[in-house]
């Protein structure tokens, strides 16, 4: 944890440097680099070693040396009063840099042990995942029962899910090797899944090596392999594919098996992670076998296989408290098997027992410390959240940036700080110690929808941040007469209101740099946090998260405007009527998100945003108000990246032609052409911005009758930075010139009349993921996608088309699609659909079609019909 405190104290120097150096005087800043400099030497040092608590004891003074450097920096009001206290901070720092010495604890932990092979407590789970393998799975065969072979859309996946340790792997082999499997089975194959990035062709290739076909690998493309694996493979085959970390990683491995396999055979799928067990669940129609912890006996039973002498009587009161902490988990008991096994004396016993919570994070920790040295920050950080929570992926990114835990360093050329959380976290997932939700269809450049723990490593994560003091959890829902002594020296605090109070003291306030309060919508009963949180007292804070908190009941932003030096401060999903002017106060905030829950009142913003001229994120709510009917002026926010629900009826539309730093823009027209016109003329200057813009736009009640508005909607259409666009209102044909952008990835139609040439223009939009139209938005009588048409689109949703009658999908069209969603078109007869290869289709809905011939539907399409009705 040394090295973590270290690097964010450079991180939040050098970026107070950056962002100060102007008005910085020539000594302060000589001075700022020689301690930036040291820190760096020091970080290096400590981030290849294991340091002794003393040196843990050390670091928190330097931690505290560089809070008081911002805190001098940002408050003082004379060059002189600084630039005399930045020298004496700068001698007590030198003073202790020099004491932190070489002392090194050389690292001798266990390494994980090997994989488990004793399947004591397994027997249960080999039984049913066995007999679910050897049942008569006839419903997935696409043919008659007389046929021999099924097709790929029907491939029966069995995933098999459970936390680190908790003996998947095990499972599966046990199952793979079952004299009964392989006397059924013609073909086993075992896949062990690479966790970096990999092709098709890579798995081909382990597929081929794995039933001993290695010949066949030499200088083949990945065409001649997946023959190779076609012809190959004709018999009742077994493929198991261990350890599958994402879900892309598990439609790579999907697309690597063979068109069609003998009826009988099956896929047997481990996963880490729950999301990656339940998509492949759904996608498959098929349970998933979870891993459930082994009982007292079994777990006693394998300790004294795996220790393989019997324990004296004095010890089997240890090993059963010590076991018991294991909670059920094979691998874990092993490991402390393994450890005790060497252990000989009484006293060597009974220091291990006196210390089993310790011995047991280290368990995790060993997962830990393989992660990169720039991973392990972000890891910890995630403390903050609970282990079920789901994370805004974006929200973390300004967290960690707001704290020095992402390093600019680090950053590849043109990647913002989203960009690269988004690249730790897939390599975290990857490590199997989060979960990662990715964006079906994606409008931004953000991967990820949400994250959140693997089971089990959230325990660790928060018992080692508050060990080491980097952060304190206080759950007022469970824990009763807490108190927070100024000991305790956190510098980060997470509070869960509930029916308890907690009392903070003065000492401590003062000292917290990040509060996060939350109140979890399931919690009733409520003590009043205004009695415990004197947010006057917090007055060195840098972050505050608000979350779920309802203020028109819990009056907590009393004394907030003497938080002047707040970065990051956030209302999401909370209940708040209006916001205070005396935010203009807060000129150091770079965060501000002001998404609040939509109730049956609107939030009233006075106009005072223009004074927050550092701010670089912006979020306003979806529905609000201004004060006294005022437009928010925002043209003074050079800064700003991201600018999101930017209303032109209550915003100047003019203000974004000067936000040239901006990389994302959400925007909503209502009505009004001038503004309209005005938008569209930014967005065609975007493209040359020195950050790529994206945009995602909602045009309300725009009726483009007229020349004129009909020659912008076409140079509106074709800006390259459109991702996303509602519009409702007349459009009529759409041009094919000049084109529509290439970059659109959702599209929804309302009203608009679109007529039947259009479709070919939309269908050769090669990023479009999602297209609704709904209330007349097309009028056609017939819709004809051709071959190869809509190549990306998951989401197909038409809804209340009066006029069509008819749908035609030629082959190859639509390869990807997931969801349909038909409703209320009353004079729908015929859906034609040539292309039956939908293998990822799961979920058609048909609703209101009373003239729909469901006979004209493929078989395998009314076959999704009926299990959605059901």
């Amino acid at each position: 944890m040394s090295e973590i405190v270290l690097r964010s104290a450079g991180e939040r120097l050098e970026n107070l440097l950056s962002e100060e150096t102007a008005r910085l005087d020539s000594s302060v800043k000589e001075d700022l680099k020689f301690i930036l400099s040291v820190l760096n030497s020091r970080y290096i040092c400590l981030k290849e070693k294991n340091r002794v608590n003393e040196t843990e004891n050390r670091v928190r003074i330097i931690e505290e040396l560089s809070y008081q450097i911002e805190d001098k920096i940002e408050s003082s009001k004379t060059w002189r009063s600084l630039s005399s206290s930045i020298q004496k901070i700068k001698s007590k720092m030198e003073t202790i840099l020099k004491q932190i010495d070489n002392n090194i604890e050389v690292n001798n932990s266990l390494s994980l042990p090997n994989q488990i092979t004793d399947i004591i407590g397994l027997e249960k789970d080999i039984e049913q995942v066995s007999k679910s393998l050897l049942s008569n799975y006839s419903s997935f065969s696409s043919s008659s029962s007389s046929s021999s072979s099924s097709s790929n859309i029907g491939v029966p996946v069995i995933p098999i899910y459970g936390v680190v340790g908790s003996g998947k792997t095990t499972l599966a082999r046990s199952v793979h090797n079952n004299s009964v499997i392989v006397e059924r089975f013609d073909i086993r194959i075992w896949i062990d899944v690479p966790h970096n990035d990999f092709e098709v062709g890579d798995i081909l290739e382990k597929i081929l090596e794995s039933g001993n076909h290695q010949w066949m690998l030499y200088s083949s493309s990945e065409k001649q392999l997946h023959e190779r694996v076609q012809n190959t493979f004709t018999k009742r085959s077994l493929f198991v594919f261990d350890d599958v970390r994402s879900i892309q990683a598990w439609e790579t491995l999907y697309r690597a098996l063979p068109k069609e396999l003998h009826s009988g055979s099956y896929v047997l799928v481990t996963t880490r992670v729950r999301y990656v067990a339940e998509y492949i669940s759904k996608k498959q129609s098929q349970s998933m076998h979870n891993m459930t912890p082994l009982n007292n006996g079994d777990s006693w039973a394998l300790f004294n296989k795996v220790i393989s002498h019997r324990a004296s009587s004095d010890r089997e009161m240890m090993i059963t408290e010590m076991v018991r902490c294991c909670n059920g988990l094979p691998g874990m008991i092993k490991y402390l098997a393994l450890y005790l096994r060497s252990k000989k004396s009484d006293e060597e016993w009974e220091m291990v027992h006196q210390n089993t919570k310790a011995f047991i994070s280290e368990f995790c920790c060993l997962v830990y410390k393989k992660l990169p040295d720039y991973l392990q920050p972000c890891f910890i950080y995630l403390g903050h959240f609970l282990e079920n929570q789901l994370i805004d992926p974006e929200k973390l990114s300004h967290l960690l940036m707001m704290e020095g835990l992402l390093s600019t360093r680090q950053s590849v050329k043109g990647e913002s700080m989203t960009d690269m959380t988004d690249r730790y976290l897939k390599e975290l997932a990857r490590m199997g110690v989060v979960e990662m939700q990715p964006e079906e269809v994606r409008a931004t450049k953000k991967l990820f929808k949400t994250c959140r723990f693997v089971q089990g490593m959230e325990t660790f994560c928060v018992s080692n941040c508050e060990e080491k003091c980097f952060l304190k959890i206080i759950d007022l829902r469970r824990e009763d007469c807490c108190s927070l002594l100024s000991s305790d020296g956190p510098r980060r605090l997470v509070i869960y209101l509930g029916k308890h109070n907690v009392d903070i003291p003065r000492k401590v306030s003062k000292t917290i740099r990040s509060l996060r309060v939350v109140l979890l919508r399931n919690q009733h009963q409520l003590v009043s946090p205004a009695k415990m949180l004197n947010l006057k007292e917090f007055g060195v804070l840098r972050v505050l998260d608000f979350d779920g908190i309802d203020f028109q009941r819990l009056k907590l932003l009393t004394g907030i405007s003497n938080l002047k030096f707040l970065r990051y401060l956030s209302f999401k999903g909370c209940i708040l009527d209006e916001l205070p002017s005396s935010i203009s106060k807060f000129s150091y905030l770079q965060v501000f998100d002001l998404r609040v829950e939509e109730g049956g009142y609107l939030i009233k913003i006075p106009n005072v945003l223009w004074e927050l001229r550092r701010l670089k994120h912006l979020y306003l709510p979806l529905k609000f108000a201004t004060q006294n009917g005022e437009t928010l002026q925002l043209n003074s926010l050079t800064q700003l990246e991201t600018l999101v629900n930017f209303n032109t009826r209550l915003c100047r539309a003019n203000d974004v032609s000067t936000l040239c730093k901006l990389r994302y823009l959400e925007a909503k027209v209502e009505n009004n052409f001038p503004d309209f016109k005005s938008i569209t003329s930014y967005m065609r200057t975007g493209t040359s911005n020195e950050c790529q813009l994206h945009c995602s736009i909602d045009i309300i009640d725009l009726d483009c009758y007229a020349n004129e508005y009909n020659t912008v909607l076409k140079e509106f259409l074709s800006c390259e930075v459109l991702r996303t666009l509602q519009f409702k209102g007349f459009i009529g044909l759409l041009s094919p010139s000049p084109k529509i952008s290439l970059n659109l990835t959702h599209l929804l139609l309302h009203k608009s009349c679109l007529k039947q040439d259009s479709m070919p223009i939309l269908e050769k939009l090669p990023s479009l993921g999602i297209l609704v139209l709904t209330d007349n938005a097309y009028v056609g009588k017939e819709m004809v996608c051709l071959a190869s048409g809509f190549p990306q689109l998951k989401c197909l949703r038409l809804l209340n088309l009066s006029e069509l009658q008819k749908i035609q999908v030629g082959n190859t069209a639509m390869p990807i699609l997931s969801n349909i969603e038909i409703n209320n078109l009353s004079e729908l007869q015929r859906i034609q659909v040539e292309n039956t290869e939908m293998p990822i289709l799961s979920d058609i809905e048909i609703n209101n079609c009373q003239k729909l011939d469901i006979n004209s539907i493929p078989t395998a399409f009314q076959r999704l019909i009926k299990r959605r009705r059901s």
